[in-house]
């Protein structure tokens, strides 16, 4: 049997990176391959700011990076149980290598154990976060390498990185990448015009292939709206989501507040669950959207607020384009009780099927089945 190593951005605290992990590895043993999930610790090497900088980065986010601290040392012992969790969820359904991969660390001897290395799904090719030859899969040869559903993440590659993702790129034989921005950055630094753009891999299961993780042991609300943001609420988000609960007799579950135990602490499968099981989402997450739409739920997606980091709208712009989900995105003047209407999952439903088509053909062709 042929081994496929998956490089990803890897870690224990974030539900769509396990997710996505999870999905790629189903979808590549159904093709009959086994599948490792390389662990990989990778950096990126970054000039120092000057005194001025961080004498001026260091004021501006003084009392945010005060508060941080306070509620880390706070939710220590809960963070750590959190942490636990995501591991055992890894260690059940994920198969990864017992060590890690590094910038630095020899990894010569992997070229001869896999027969072919994907890299993604997630933002593997981030320039603020990743992108480095790890992400690149610069350590194995040039004909076993294979980017599934990879991501940018922001709308642009800096200048002092272009010449080396333009390099990085054009040695990758097959590409597919998860945003229309991508796929255009990445024909415009290669000349290429075999880029494709693949769903993400959570939208490549069916909604039965995901409820079958649930245990279904996390008690909740009957009626409740998840609220899920990874980035910061604002003032008006809370007015608008309260105002939602109010009017329609709902309780609120916010996933990432570790004041609500149980919640704070679920894991992937979980996570799953509670979407599923909500009478709606309200989030600024890609997958909390991804997976709004594979479990054909209602959902209202915000903008991420974020200091000091570029916009990553541009993941969930994309999505909602694909379907035709556009009126879902939140703005100032968005009606309370446009969140109820109902959203067309036969159409979109179509769409999925074509699109798990797609892929599926992407991979077959990419990994000589």
């Amino acid at each position: 049997m042929k081994r496929i190593g998956i490089v990803t951005v890897h870690g224990y605290n974030n539900y769509g990176n396990r997710l996505q992990n999870y999905a790629v590895q189903k979808i590549v043993k159904n093709l009959g391959f086994e599948v490792v999930t390389l662990k990989t610790q990778t950096a990126l090497i970054t000039k120092k700011p000057t005194i001025l900088q961080s004498l001026y980065n260091n004021r501006k986010n003084l009392l945010n990076k005060i508060k941080s601290k306070l509620i880390a040392r706070k939710y220590k012992a809960l963070s750590s149980l959190r942490l636990e969790k995501f591991k055992k969820f890894t260690e059940k359904h994920i198969k990864e290598t017992p060590s890690y991969i590094t910038n630095n660390s020899d990894k010569t001897h992997l070229d001869d154990e896999y027969d072919f290395f994907i890299t993604g799904s997630d933002q593997v090719w981030n320039p603020v976060l990743k992108g480095t030859d790890i992400e690149f899969l610069q350590f194995v040869s040039p004909k076993k390498r294979v980017a599934f559903s990879a991501s940018i993440g922001t709308s642009f590659i800096p200048e002092g990185r272009k010449a080396y993702y333009q390099k990085a790129l054009s040695e990758i034989p097959s590409i597919s990448v998860r945003e229309y921005e991508a796929k255009g950055l990445v024909e415009t630094l290669t000349k290429r015009n075999d880029i494709e753009v693949i769903v993400d891999p959570t939208m490549l299961l069916s909604k039965n292939e995901w409820l079958k993780l649930c245990e279904h042991s996390l008690k909740k609300p009957k009626k409740y709206i998840l609220v899920y943001f990874l980035g910061q609420q604002s003032t008006k988000y809370r007015s608008f989501i309260q105002k939602i609960a109010k009017d329609n007799h709902l309780d609120t579950v916010e996933l990432l507040n570790p004041k609500y135990k149980d919640y704070y602490l679920a894991d992937p499968a979980e996570f799953v669950e509670l979407i599923n099981d909500a009478a709606l989402i309200c989030t600024d997450s890609f997958h909390g959207a991804a997976f709004s739409i594979t479990l054909n739920k209602q959902f209202v997606v915000f903008d991420r607020i974020e200091e000091e980091q570029p916009s990553m709208n541009s993941r969930i712009t994309t999505l909602l384009q694909k379907f035709s989900l556009q009126n879902r995105y939140w703005n100032s003047d968005y009606e309370v009780n446009k969140v109820f209407e109902p959203i067309n999952y036969k159409t979109i439903n179509e769409v999925l099927a074509l699109e798990k088509t797609k892929a599926r053909d992407f991979l077959k062709k990419s990994l000589d089945v």
